[in-house]
């Protein structure tokens, strides 16, 4: 029952997330409204085209496989099956089945965490033949079993898996609208790495479906003027001015072979035509391609078949001239590689003159956990327990209480006390065997694990060893990472990089944390790579703030760099009391930063006082020095654990350790052991908890991670256990923090303390922290 309701759950969640997801796109997306009457205008079109045996599956198979806009295709094919009256009313149920089939299959899929319709192909597919198969039967039981009616069952099924599966390539490629349309990246150059079969399954799936698209408009045709010729005008010379003359050739070839052989090869002199002569000027394009059309519809048809081209030409030129305008051309293979290099080769000598560092570094971190193999190979030699010293203890206890040597009873003891289990359930008096006996056997057995135990701490200097090791590796790590291309990044960046006018330029993020971008480009005069609008773009898409950027020339091509900069700022203070007057305070806060991330953290030592305050003390200054170093959170918490264990006096501290980054907001606390910590937003206030041990307490590291969100304005507010425990413990606390008012992090650190000293009845030490984040 559980699983059914959190299916459910996840289809629902599903459902609203792509909702919001389109509802957003549509706010930023270009041409979006243009996109969605398409969409629907596709649909319509197809889902009225018949095939064969009184099939339609065109419809169906476009809405089985789209991406996104699926509800706008359902709409469209949806009144497009209608259109055909009561006929069309079992195509307009397949299509929504097919719909809701791809919801639950999706939503199964994916549990909500991405868009609905992102299934697998396989599953697309699935949804179009099931509702295919759907519609085939109920067509069979209402127009009774006959040879016709399993033809259209055949055909409806066959034809709707066939063209779900050839409208697929349209998507397969990654090829936006925006991209297509726009010319925000090259898309169809001839380089090696642009000759990838997903490419080519693209280019034949859009010529099927124009095809299909014309097929569709055939029958459509109003005052004489024929659809199918006026989309097949606008469609041509558009991809010719887009994509070159070759590619204009091959569509206007292609859309207009099923509406009319006759005419196909004008279309096709239209798009090759046209797209020589657009170097020259659009009016040269248009009117040297209409007059090739119009020579040859003259030459086979004569003036009836001039008139059957003509005024369709000409509606479709002045429907797309605008377009045709803006429309950006893909450049020659030769100057576009030649752009591409000279970008790339500027923003890798930018880049890769860093030196690289580590290699010693490195050899030494290897030494380390060289000699640490060592170490425990040779403490673990001579310190592992053996059977056989059980059963000599064994033997003289029961020579010097004169008991007889059973031997099975002895193998009895000494595996008990071999597996480190306990020997008192053992039926002493039906062995007949002495309590003293058995009190000696455990004796002399704790002495001689304790000699174990001794020769093992050899072995502890083996885990020092790998620990330090570790946190070398960690350091080389981040290392790494600042010098490292951000491929997710670099995407965003190359995107807006296009749209801003650099398609043949180069651009790359590098770095995980602290990000750098360099981008590199043809501009003659600087004032592209140089607008507050590509610096305004590249900050949303990257998420990061950049500071100034540097530029540089090469001939007319330009060169940017620019790091991230802290969009965040952080004020902060701390105020401590000690539990009795006189006395050191047991806790110990301590602020400080390690490049782009700020710390804050408190440590409280178990118990008061001086002893307290030197294990608090430790623990903040020891994890202050490690996080400046870089070192991972994670491998200087388990080192500090080890070393607090290690000490001859019982030494645990709690840890609540708050780490923020000031370039992109990211907000974690790390616990161990603290008490409750709170994000105050206005008047709402959140709070962090944890059911983690102190430091110290238990062998391994028991350490909670958590993440949260802070925006500008907020405060954090982190306490010892001395003020609150728990939330019950101080009502006081959550009334005072539900307050509006802040002020000033000193003010209201001070402000809180006070009022736990007033209000608290713990004799405990007591500190406060207070973080407040404002953007810069």
């Amino acid at each position: 029952m559980n699983e059914e309701k959190k299916r459910k759950r996840s289809i629902v969640t599903a459902f609203v997330d792509t909702v919001k997801r389109e509802s957003m796109r549509r706010k930023s997306e270009k041409g979006a409204l243009a996109a969605d009457i398409g969409v629907f205008l596709v649909a319509f079109f197809l889902a009225g085209r018949h095939v064969a045996f009184g099939s339609y599956p065109l419809g169906a198979a476009f809405v089985a496989v789209l991406p996104s806009r699926v509800w706008i295709a359902l709409v469209g094919a949806a009144v497009g099956s209608l259109s055909m009256g009561k006929a069309g009313i079992i195509h307009a149920a397949v299509v929504s089945l097919i719909l809701f089939l791809r919801i639950i299959i999706s939503a199964g899929a994916v549990g909500g965490e991405e868009n609905l319709f992102s299934e697998p192909l396989i599953m697309k597919l699935s949804a179009a033949t099931i509702g295919a198969f759907v519609g085939a039967g109920y067509e069979m039981l209402l127009s009774g079993f006959s040879f016709s009616s399993v033809l259209f069952g055949v055909f409806g099924i066959g034809f709707t898996l066939l063209f779900a599966f050839i409208f697929s390539g349209l998507f397969i490629a990654d090829i936006k609208a925006a991209d297509f349309l726009f010319g925000e990246k090259t898309l169809f150059l001839k380089r090696k790495e642009r000759l990838e079969v997903k490419v080519i399954l693209f280019q034949l799936s859009f010529a099927v479906i124009c095809f299909l698209i014309s097929l569709s408009l055939k029958k459509y045709d109003y005052f004489g003027i024929s659809g199918a010729y006026l989309f097949s005008s606008a469609l041509t010379l558009f991809i010719s001015k887009r994509f070159g003359a070759f590619r204009g050739m091959a569509i206007g070839f292609i859309s207009t072979l099923g509406i009319s052989a006759l005419y196909s090869p004008g279309f096709a002199l239209v798009g090759a035509i046209s797209g020589f002569l657009y170097s020259f000027g659009v009016g040269y394009a248009l009117i040297g391609s209409g007059a090739a059309l119009f020579g040859w519809s003259a030459y086979v048809g004569g003036m009836n078949g001039f008139l059957s081209v003509a005024v369709e030409f000409l509606i479709g030129a002045a429907l797309v001239y605008r377009a045709l305008l803006k429309a950006p051309t893909e450049k020659e293979e030769e100057v576009c590689d030649s752009l591409v290099k000279s970008a790339e080769e500027m923003v890798g000598a930018s880049w890769l003159s860093r030196e690289k560092k580590g290699g010693k570094v490195r050899a030494l971190m290897n030494s380390l956990l060289s000699a640490s193999d060592r170490i425990g190979a040779l403490a673990d030699s001579d310190s592992s327990s053996n059977f056989e010293e059980y059963r000599n203890i064994c033997r003289e206890v029961f020579q010097e209480e004169n008991l007889p040597e059973n031997q099975e009873i002895i193998n009895k003891i000494a595996t008990k006390l071999y597996k480190k289990q306990k020997i008192y359930d053992i039926d002493k008096e039906e062995l007949a065997i002495p309590i003293d006996a058995f009190d000696k056997i455990e004796e002399r057995c704790a002495v001689y694990e304790r000699a174990l135990y001794e020769k093992r701490k050899g072995g502890y200097g083996a885990e020092e060893y790998t620990a330090i090791s570790k946190m070398i590796g960690e350091s080389l790590e981040a290392e790494r990472d600042a010098d490292a291309v951000n491929p997710i990044l670099t995407e965003s960046a190359r995107e807006v990089f296009c749209r801003m006018g650099f398609p043949e330029g180069c651009i790359k993020v590098f770095g995980e944390e602290k990000i750098k971008v360099v981008g590199a480009g043809l501009d003659s005069d600087g004032r592209l790579i140089t607008s507050p609008e590509l610096k305004t773009s590249l900050e949303e898409a990257l998420g990061y703030k950049l500071g100034s950027y540097e530029y540089f020339r090469r001939g007319d091509m330009a060169l940017f760099t620019a790091s991230a900069t802290p969009a965040f700022e952080v004020d902060y203070a701390a105020y401590s009391k000690s539990a009795a007057t006189g006395e050191a305070s047991g806790d110990c806060s301590r602020f400080f930063s390690s490049e782009s991330l700020f710390f804050s953290l408190v440590s409280d030592g178990m118990g008061t006082g001086r002893e307290a305050r030197l294990v608090s003390d430790f623990v903040s200054s020891y994890l202050s020095d490690m996080l400046s170093a870089e070192v991972g959170i994670a491998g200087a918490l388990s080192s500090l654990n080890r070393l607090l264990r290690q000490r001859e006096a019982e030494s645990s501290s709690t840890v609540d350790l708050f780490s923020f980054n000031l370039l992109s907001g990211e907000a974690v606390f790390t616990k161990c052991g603290a008490a409750p910590s709170y994000v105050k937003r206005g008047k709402s206030i959140f709070r962090i908890r944890s059911e983690s041990a102190p430091l110290g307490v238990i062998p391994t590291l028991d350490a909670e991670k958590i993440r949260v969100e802070v925006k500008s304005g907020d405060s954090v507010i982190m306490l010892s256990d001395g003020v609150s425990a728990s939330a019950t413990d101080a009502a006081w606390l959550l009334s005072f923090l539900s307050k509006e008012e802040v002020g000033s992090a000193e003010e209201y650190a001070k402000r809180i303390l006070e009022l736990a000293v007033k209000n608290s009845h713990s004799r405990d030490d007591m500190t406060v922290s207070v973080i407040t984040v404002t953007s810069k």
